[in-house]
């Protein structure tokens, strides 16, 4: 598995905004191939981080331009460019 990493800084109080711009664009994050999962963790009310896993590095990069595509639609509510990384899994724990 391959993951992106997304810190966001955002304006506080918009969670809820963000949330219905994320929402308008389920049908173009359906469309990645290898995308399996977004995750949104609130941090704080100013900072949020996103998670995506795929399938592998290549899926990821094969969509990084439309990725940019739904990001741009959240610039008007962050206070500052987002900070990415990627990495893949280098171990996991499970609780059964």
């Amino acid at each position: 598995m391959y993951y992106r990493i997304t810190k966001v800084t955002h304006e506080a109080g918009k969670r809820e905004e963000m949330l219905a711009v994320l929402k308008s664009k389920e049908d173009v994050l359906n469309a990645f191939e290898g995308l399996h999962w977004v995750k949104m963790i609130a941090v704080s009310d100013t900072v949020t981080m996103a998670v995506s896993e795929y399938g592998s590095e290549d899926q990821l990069r094969s969509v990084e331009g439309r990725f940019r595509e739904v990001m741009v639609d959240l610039m008007p509510f962050m206070a500052g460019p987002p900070e990415v990384s990627t990495g893949d899994t280098f171990w996991v724990h499970q609780n059964v």
